[in-house]
């Protein structure tokens, strides 16, 4: 009888989804409540870490939900995105790159998103008008 470990992950496309570890899904880091497929990872790897915040971002959160963020008026915007899954992201990140040699912190990682959110919005309104 082969025993399989199953967690509830958090992921604003899979809220309280029932994941287990045969599914391909795995966490974002060591503890992390975050699980995503590990072959989506490795299409969106890039040895760039803005790139890769950028796309890591989009698969966590949803296209749709970035865009929803990036029409918002609220100066922060990042405090409109779920916390737990903006602190995975941020950590994975941070992680990923420390182990490569880069030196990089969360508050890099955390402007990355800013950017990425506020170059969402840019083009919305280009094309909203």
């Amino acid at each position: 009888m082969k025993i399989v470990k199953c967690l509830i992950i958090k992921s604003c496309q899979n809220v309280g989804q029932k994941y287990c570890a045969n599914d391909g899904k795995i966490p974002l880091y060591a503890g992390s409540v975050v699980y995503v497929s590990k072959n989506d990872l490795m299409k969106i790897f890039i040895p760039n870490a803005c790139i890769y915040t950028s796309r890591l971002s989009e698969l966590v959160f949803g296209v749709e939900t970035l865009e929803k963020v990036a029409r918002s008026i609220n100066k922060d915007r990042l405090k409109l995105l779920d916390a737990d899954l903006l602190r995975s992201i941020i950590t994975h990140v941070v992680q990923v790159f420390s182990m490569r040699g880069e030196n990089i912190n969360e508050t890099v990682v955390t402007r990355y998103i800013q950017q990425k959110i506020s170059n969402m919005s840019t083009e919305l309104k280009c094309t909203d008008a």
